[in-house]
């Protein structure tokens, strides 16, 4: 039997709101996941992407970085990372960060390489630190492909025909798998990664920072939670993608699961999510990392750990009817001793909402701000007025915007204002998004170029 951690997102050097706090909350959460690899004795610790929340790290963030994993390295078990896309070097640097923890030893950084466009399928060199696969015993075999846009679904079709059918294949991704979010960078349909199935043994996912599952077989029904109740990852999908998620569609895609209840040896991928909050949205997130046994290629057990987190809370205040701001004091007042009870130093996001026989303009944020501070003293406090405002959809009201999103929706304005390109709307966006990625990411220019070509006759074809 192997033993096993698998965590993702880990955002080492996170700096909410340019809070010391936060800084070390996120190498907090890290070194609880590696006081549990130690003290279960795993065989192997898998970083399935985001060991770094930037890919220019400062002096401090490596510092603390090397001192978390240094018990792992000499304790002997091995750290097998792959880079995701906050830890990818820039392009002038030739050279993550994380590559440099892997000429130290600290961690084994398995990196596809291509020529050509085409992958290159190595197994990893010690003396170099390079290498798509390594050979942990004569049995088990770890492939890195690491973070590919939206080129993954082309990369792991190629990726497949190379894996052994006599091995006990673990493979790390740093993507979302299925088809809520499939159509944001970094995302793949479920049907991308349907060519793995018959030999990798466990599909070690990252970048959704909120834990779900893929199931193992494509009939197998499982049971889902409703939109609203499923917490789903709002800070990675867009407002339209939100907008068209059902509860049916949820149940027809029955290989994108956020679950609290099911047994997870019965699934085949599995993404734990990050292990801190990395915004305020993510309060109500599954999170932490997953502990694992196999047997032969068979999960004996997945359990999924929540982790060492800061708590967090999202409160909805709603003031329909108040005829006065004295009472919306009194009532976010009374909300908030309520849900928060003994908890002091967390974070939290008020959201008050409804329509009031006022103007909105008469309620007194610093007041809020302030009677809020003296209950519960967040080192956090996102609030946000959402009274006398027209009616949304409760995805929309929860939506942080990230930049991606913002820089999504300002495109898709840009490319709607020419009626020449209206027509292309999404598909465009989605090519401009995709160069960027390849251009940040060293992609070669013969690539790019072949990128261009392709896509733009595609998108000739669908007009």
């Amino acid at each position: 039997m192997v033993k096993f951690i698998h965590c993702a997102d880990i955002h080492l050097g996170k700096n909410q709101n340019n809070l010391d706090q936060r800084f070390e909350d996120f190498g907090n959460a890290f070194r609880y996941v590696v006081e549990e690899a130690l003290q279960r004795e795993v065989d192997f610790f898998l970083i399935a992407g985001d060991l770094f929340d930037k890919r220019n790290i400062n002096a401090r963030t490596l510092k603390q970085a090397v001192e978390i994993l240094e018990p792992l390295r000499r304790a002997e078990i091995p750290v097998i990372a792959v880079e995701g896309n906050h830890d990818k070097a820039f392009l002038r640097d030739k050279e993550s960060w994380i590559s440099y923890l892997a000429h130290r030893s600290y961690i084994i950084l398995l990196k596809p390489d291509f020529k050509g466009g085409k992958l290159i399928v190595e197994p990893y060199d010690r003396d170099n630190c390079s290498g798509c696969y390594l050979d942990l015993t004569k049995d088990i075999r770890i492939y890195g492909m690491g973070y590919l846009g939206r080129a993954a679904g082309s990369k792991l079709a190629e990726l497949a025909p190379s894996l052994p059918d006599d091995k006990q294949n673990i493979l790390l991704l740093h993507s979302m798998v299925g088809r809520m979010g499939g159509d944001l960078i970094g995302s793949i349909p479920k049907s991308d990664v349907a060519c793995l199935k018959e030999r990798v043994s466990y599909l070690a996912l990252g970048h959704g920072h909120n834990c779900y599952v893929v199931d193992k077989l494509a009939s197998q029904k499982v049971d889902t939670t409703t939109a609203e109740d499923a917490s789903l990852p709002k800070g990675q999908l867009s407002l339209f993608d939100l907008l068209a998620v059902s509860t049916e569609e949820m149940e027809e895609s029955s290989e994108f699961v956020i679950t609290e209840t099911e047994d997870y040896r019965n699934f085949w991928g599995h993404n734990p999510g990050s292990i801190e909050h990395c915004r305020l949205d993510e309060a109500d997130h599954k999170q932490g990392f997953f502990y694992v046994e196999m047997i032969e290629g068979q999960l004996q057990k997945v359990e999924h750990i929540s982790g060492r987190q800061r708590s967090a809370k999202i409160i909805v205040v709603d003031v329909t009817g108040v005829d006065t701001p004295e009472v919306v004091y009194q009532k976010i007042a009374s909300d908030v001793r309520e849900q928060v009870g003994e908890l002091k130093e967390l974070l939290l996001r008020l959201i008050v909402k409804g329509d009031i026989e006022f103007d909105v303009l008469e309620i007194d944020e610093e007041r809020i701000r302030t009677e809020v501070t003296e209950i519960c003293e967040p080192i956090i406090l996102e609030l946000e007025l959402r009274a006398n405002l027209p009616h949304f959809s409760i995805s929309t009201q929860n939506e942080i915007l990230d930049r991606e999103t913002i820089e999504r929706e300002v495109l898709l304005k840009k490319v709607n204002d020419r009626s020449t390109f209206r027509s292309l709307g999404s598909d465009l966006v989605n090519l401009i998004l995709e160069l960027k990625e390849d251009l940040l990411t060293g992609v070669s220019s013969g690539e790019v170029l072949s990128k261009v070509m392709q896509m733009a006759g595609e998108i000739s074809e669908d007009s």
